[in-house]
């Protein structure tokens, strides 16, 4: 073999021995794009009552005002008087008067509440008396004398349960009706007799007493807030009462009326 056949051959080997690694290295595979996130979804906001804001649960109104009535009383009695029937007749007129009204309440559902009031509401009137005053020596020659029996005092301790059902005006303001049954505890002067001077047919004075009694009724009313702070608020109330009761001296006394007024709001 000659010389440049041996240097034909080392070449060879030489090409070979370099270019078999580089085959035999193959480029890694492209790795795959990492996956794309998706961001979570929004967790489900809770659901708002349509209560203003802030939805408190416990309520309390205080509230001043009136009471406008009018009922009209009449109280006959026939007592006797000289051995013989008198008859004494007493008329009076129930007005209205000052009215203090307290409730405190609960949300039980959405805008829906129970609560429990009390109101309170006075008020006086004069009577007049007309006696038919028989005569003390002759039988059936009957007087008849007026006099007037003066601030006659009516007063109503009332108890509301109310259903009450709200609804949002704004962020500060909203309005209220409420109904349910009342419970009325009533205490009423009357004039019922009259004192007659001995041997006489003159009439000095007007006898007075008090009969009370409770009955049932009634109440519907609505109500406006307005919140100057997240808890504390002024409002104005109007509600409707109605009540009767029999008195021992007058069936079918009317309780009640129409009440308005207005006061401190609070929530909590």
């Amino acid at each position: 073999m000659t010389t440049k056949t041996c240097m034909l051959w080392l070449a060879a080997g030489l090409f070979l021995a370099t270019a078999t690694p580089a085959l035999a290295q193959t480029p890694p595979p492209a790795e795959p794009p990492p996956p794309t996130t998706q961001p979570p979804p929004p967790a489900p906001r809770a659901s708002q009552s349509t209560a203003s804001f802030p939805t408190k649960n416990i309520f309390v109104d205080i509230n001043g005002g009136y009471q406008a009535a009018s009922h009209n009383l009449v109280v006959t009695s026939t007592p006797t008087i000289y051995d013989e029937q008198a008859r004494i007749v007493s008329t009076q007129k129930v007005g209205g008067g000052a009215l203090f009204d307290f409730s405190a309440g609960y949300r039980v559902w959405h805008d829906l509440a129970i609560s429990v009031g009390y109101a309170y509401s006075n008020s006086s009137a004069d009577a007049q008396v007309v006696a038919s005053v028989p005569n003390p020596v002759f039988f059936d020659q009957p007087v008849t004398r007026t006099v007037t029996a003066t601030g006659l005092k009516h007063k109503e301790d009332i108890i509301n349960i109310d259903l009450v059902w709200s609804q949002p005006i704004n962020s500060k303001m909203d309005a209220a009706l409420s109904i349910g049954p009342s419970i009325i505890h009533t205490a009423q002067e009357l004039a019922t007799s009259v004192n007659v001077t001995p041997q006489t047919q003159d009439v000095t004075v007007a006898f007075t007493e008090s009969q009370s009694k409770t009955g049932f009724g009634f109440n519907i009313g609505g109500d406006f807030t307005y919140l100057i702070q997240p808890r504390v608020g002024v409002g104005l109330m109007a509600r409707y009462v109605y009540g009767k009761v029999n008195l021992p001296a007058v069936d079918g006394l009317t309780l009640g009326g129409f009440q308005i007024g207005g006061g401190v709001r609070l929530r909590f």
